[in-house]
């Protein structure tokens, strides 16, 4: 029962296996493409046979009253009979009707980590490449939970992965394990805290590596040192949580202060979301009302200078159908990004203003020198036909 369930999870592309308890029964949903959709339902009595096989693979206990973490590394035969390497993350917790679990799966195959199967227009991938060539810097790549930022640091990464380069990550915890790189674990839940980030980065930094990766900027020591390695020859990359790529700024302000290093080490900050791709078989065509292509037309006007606008005469959006094999109308997921250089029009508010800045000042800045931001990068996915409206306001707002 547990090889069919991470079979099928990695079949249909699930991100997560949810089993919850209830007064009941137990159900079973898989997170696909973000969204949970129920699978099944099991009598207590199956689940008790589930548990007891999940708990001896991922290591745990079923007799424990308390949160628990384990590790299950499948192997699935698919198809055409090729194996694949999946990798599973277990939580558990108990709830009031029995033993919650979340099975996390991760994808072991380098090879789909690079730049190419990010997304990236043209425009974004020019100033990737062009940041990530650099020897040093600090590149920080922002959004919530579940929003594709491990993978594409780690597509960035890859890309730099090779002889001449050392590279090492400081994470809590792995969740890709790749070949060539020097990976480092700090479990932050057992006896740490948030500052062994920065205890394990300092002591990363006497091993001479070209580039570092810092799983998550949590906290204002993290902050300095990984300011003060991007500053003295080290490219080093990390994600922080945060609503956009402006507030990301903010959030590190009141992070570190008003630290002069600040605006010498930023590179680049890249907010992004993930959002549900129309499946081009079944979407179904439709004219928009008067009042979506007013919203439309008044995000568009808003683009930046320099940036094409879509044509909105005769505009045809479209929804999501179905069919007996996408029942759901989405295929694949996309990311819809926002991105700024600390150059021009923010680097000067930066360097001018001593009193704190929100997040708005720093937004209307990056516009100014470019920047697209997420809703306007989500809606004209919406014109080109890759996605919903809904979708799109769904995850942005």
């Amino acid at each position: 029962m547990l090889a069919y369930l991470v079979q099928q999870a990695y079949r249909l592309n699930a991100s997560d296996i949810h089993i919850e308890t209830g007064a009941g029964f137990v159900r079973i949903r898989l997170r696909i493409d973000g969204v949970l959709h129920p699978i099944a339902r099991l009598t207590f009595d199956k689940y008790r046979v589930l548990l007891e096989a999940i708990a001896q693979a991922g290591n745990i206990s079923t007799g424990v009253n308390e949160a628990q973490q384990g590790h299950i590394a499948q192997k699935v035969k698919m198809a055409d009979g090729s194996e694949v390497d999946v990798n599973v993350r277990l939580e558990t917790v108990p709830a009031i009707t029995g033993i919650d679990v979340v099975m996390r799966l991760f994808n072991m195959q380098q090879g789909m980590y690079t730049l190419d199967r990010l997304g990236l227009s043209e425009a974004e991938r020019k100033i990737v490449d062009s940041i990530i060539a650099k020897p040093s810097g600090l590149v920080i790549v922002v959004g919530p939970t579940g929003s594709g930022k491990t993978t594409t640091l780690y597509s960035m990464l890859n890309s730099l992965n090779n002889e001449e380069r050392k590279i090492i990550t400081v994470e809590d915890p792995v969740e890709y394990q790749f070949a060539g790189i020097t990976q480092i674990s700090v479990n932050t839940a057992e006896g740490g805290n948030d500052n062994t980030f920065a205890k394990e980065l300092r002591a990363v930094l006497r091993l001479d590596p070209d580039i570092v990766m810092v799983g998550e900027i949590r906290d204002n020591d993290t902050a300095k040192t990984a300011l003060q390695a991007s500053l003295t020859g080290h490219l080093v990359l990390s994600t922080f949580h945060a609503g956009s790529a402006a507030e990301a700024l903010t959030r590190l302000m009141d992070v570190i202060g008003q630290n002069p290093l600040f605006v010498s080490a930023i590179r680049l900050v890249m907010a992004q979301r993930l959002i549900r791709r129309l499946d081009d078989s079944t979407k179904q065509a439709y004219q928009p009302d008067d009042a979506q292509i007013a919203k439309i037309r008044e995000v568009v006007d808003g683009l930046p200078e320099g940036i094409e606008r879509p044509s909105l005469d005769n505009l045809k959006l479209y929804r999501a159908g179905r069919s007996d094999e996408n029942p759901y109308g989405f295929s694949g997921q996309l990311a819809i990004r926002e991105q700024f250089l600390m150059t021009g029009e923010i680097r000067r508010l930066l360097e001018q203003h001593q009193t704190i800045l929100s997040s708005v000042d720093i937004e209307q800045a990056a516009i100014k020198s470019g920047m697209r931001t997420m809703l306007q990068d989500g809606i004209l996915k919406v014109i080109s036909g890759n996605t919903t409206l809904d979708e799109v306001y769904r995850v942005v707002g």
